[in-house]
């Protein structure tokens, strides 16, 4: 389903599960494409961001780990936040009793930032 990458790296589904996520962390292939899991058809370049890791929230914001650290951006692919963190990040996962914790791994360290998103909008 993806020919736009030669080196695919990160994926993720939104919540739905209709939208795939797909990046890579070459400095040349600097975009995130969005694919219809549905029909299996591109549908747009999503934000021209250059990351390794990808992963969403309960609210389908995206977070990119990339040599600025974590990127949050909105549904539409506009950036709401930064965490910078130490060492540069290559993959992150949501955990927890309540599923709100963010767990990174980044070179030698795995980071946890616990309760980063809200339960409810």
């Amino acid at each position: 389903i993806c020919d736009q990458y030669q080196y695919p790296n990160g994926v993720c589904l939104s919540n739905d599960q209709r939208t795939l996520y797909i990046c890579s962390s070459k400095p040349f292939e600097k975009f995130i494409s969005v694919y219809d899991t549905s029909n299996n058809q591109f549908v747009k370049i999503f934000a021209e961001e250059n990351n390794d890791g990808i992963e969403v929230d309960r609210f389908d914001h995206v977070y990119l780990c990339s040599k600025e650290g974590i990127i949050i951006l909105n549904q539409k692919g506009e950036r709401l936040a930064l965490i910078e963190l130490s060492t540069v990040p290559a993959n992150i996962c949501w955990g927890g009793a309540r599923m709100n914790d963010l767990f990174i791994t980044a070179r030698e360290n795995v980071f946890l930032i616990r309760g980063l998103i809200p339960l409810s909008p």
